[in-house]
């Protein structure tokens, strides 16, 4: 096995990316991206999968198109963890730019001059996503003094019945999901976005006619990407359930070291 560094977080010129989220009832989430690397003349598209209760997994499923084979030759590299040795390199997720614990990529050549890369990472629990987190005391005591009321499961719809009901969710691992208090069009302008119904859709990845669009929050390049999924992104997945829609998809446009573009697209069925 060869050691690999790909660290396109910080190597990005104009770049984008995009998500969405799906989660089964079995406590397995899934959430799509893609992202694009025009200066290196990459595009990749992927699955974040995430495994709550006690044997949590968190892990990356992804391919890319190289528009080129100048970056590595082809064979299979081995995703090494970070400990501070120049010789062990590590791989920073097109996701969310996590560092891997361990994995592989493997580069294929094609004839017309291109490269497929498939890889298959995996992160410590605890990585971000919006259906990340395990179950524990802490996460349980949120239930308490009538706080199971204010709380879905991680499909984002499914209520619960008794503080008891909660509680033994939380403990198992389930994610406990905050309702939020305001509907889709004021807590989209609480975050700083433009909201519209039907359009226009910034993003674009199906063909769903469109509920509402959360469009023109500025984010900067350091912002909190985690707090952006948990927090403001499940609220307003919550949201537009709640309006009728199917799925919420977001894009963040970044032109380093310009501050960040947010489109947000609630599609109906």
């Amino acid at each position: 096995m060869k050691k690999l560094l790909v660290l396109f977080v910080v190597a990005m010129g104009a770049t984008w990316i995009t998500a969405s989220i799906a989660v089964a009832g079995n406590g397995q989430g899934t959430i799509q991206f893609t992202a694009a690397y025009p200066g290196v003349g990459a595009t990749c598209k992927g699955q974040r999968i995430v495994t709550t209760g006690p044997n949590a997994t968190v892990r990356d499923r992804e391919t890319c198109e190289i528009s080129n084979q100048l970056l590595f030759a082809a064979g299979t590299y081995e995703i090494f963890p970070p400990d501070g040795n120049p010789a062990t390199l590590a791989w920073g997720s097109d996701y969310d730019g996590k560092t891997a614990g361990s994995g592989t990529v493997v580069v294929k050549n094609r004839p017309d001059g291109t490269q497929a890369w498939q890889i298959h990472a995996t992160y410590p629990v605890g990585v971000s996503s919006p259906v990340a987190g395990g179950g524990n005391l802490a996460n349980a005591k949120k239930c308490q003094k009538n706080g199971w009321k204010g709380y879905v499961r991680a499909d984002l719809k499914t209520v619960f019945a008794n503080q008891g009901d909660c509680v033994s969710y939380a403990a198992q691992g389930g994610v406990l999901v905050l309702i939020p208090t305001l509907a889709s069009q004021p807590l989209c302008e609480f975050y700083g976005g433009t909201f519209e119904t039907g359009g226009p859709d910034l993003i674009g990845d199906v063909a769903n006619p469109v509920l509402w669009v959360c469009n023109g929050q500025i984010v900067t390049p350091t912002f909190d990407f985690d707090g952006f999924v948990s927090n403001e992104f499940n609220a307003l997945a919550y949201d537009c359930l709640a309006d009728g829609g199917v799925s919420l998809h977001f894009k963040i446009d970044f032109f380093y070291p310009a501050p960040g573009v947010v489109s947000m697209t609630c599609y109906g069925p």
